[in-house]
């Protein structure tokens, strides 16, 4: 066990670039639909019909029906980050870390608008609490989606690239011993502490 975390680990050290870039994804467009939520009607209409979408599976849920709920709801959006990766040239999963964060900061300015309460309170009490579980697994998932499909890619223009069978062994490591556990955590305390932080 301990050896297939330290080659998980190994494994995206390996792409450390590519990681890099999901988070600079995910960080910038949190930031840019934050801004644009408030200055935008246009915008903050789209996001708003986004966020809708995103929360209408589990609004009402409660106890181990909500944990289970966010739980299956990320480990979707996760497995479909990875797994759309297999398509070549058009890096989707980046486009997908790249929504998440848009998704993110645009939930942040409705809800500090609902609740009364500033973006940086919402930040620190109702997204970093279950966020430092939940955004390194979604940013681990778009990464091995996008890092799928530069080698997918690679093969097809016959340059060097990892063979897939492979890949794709390495790949479901990190995602069974990182992305999973980081979800599970993440669905336990939004469901159970970050309620009780707002």
């Amino acid at each position: 066990m301990k050896t297939d975390l330290r080659e998980a680990f190994g494994f995206l050290k390996e792409y450390s670039k590519v990681v890099r870039v999901a988070v600079i994804l995910f960080l910038a467009l949190g930031f840019l639909a934050a801004l644009q939520y408030g200055a935008n009607e246009q915008y903050a209409h789209l996001f708003d019909q986004l966020i809708d979408n995103a929360v209408g599976g589990i609004a009402g849920l409660k106890g181990a029906s909500l944990l289970k709920a966010i739980f299956l709801n990320n480990l979707k959006a996760s497995t479909m980050a990875v797994t759309i990766g297999i398509v070549p040239f058009i890096f989707i999963p980046g486009f997908n870390i790249a929504s998440n964060g848009a998704v993110t900061g645009a939930a942040i300015m409705k809800a500090s608008t609902s609740l009364g309460v500033g973006p940086g309170h919402l930040l620190i009490f109702g997204i970093l609490p279950h966020g430092i579980f939940e955004i390194p697994a979604l940013v681990i998932a778009a990464s091995l989606g996008i890092i799928l499909c530069r080698e997918v890619t690679r093969g097809l223009l016959r340059k060097p690239h990892k063979r897939l069978n492979e890949l794709l062994e390495e790949e479901a490591r990190c995602f069974i011993l990182m992305v999973v556990p980081l979800l599970i955590l993440a669905a336990v305390v939004e469901t159970y502490i970050t309620p009780m932080l707002l």
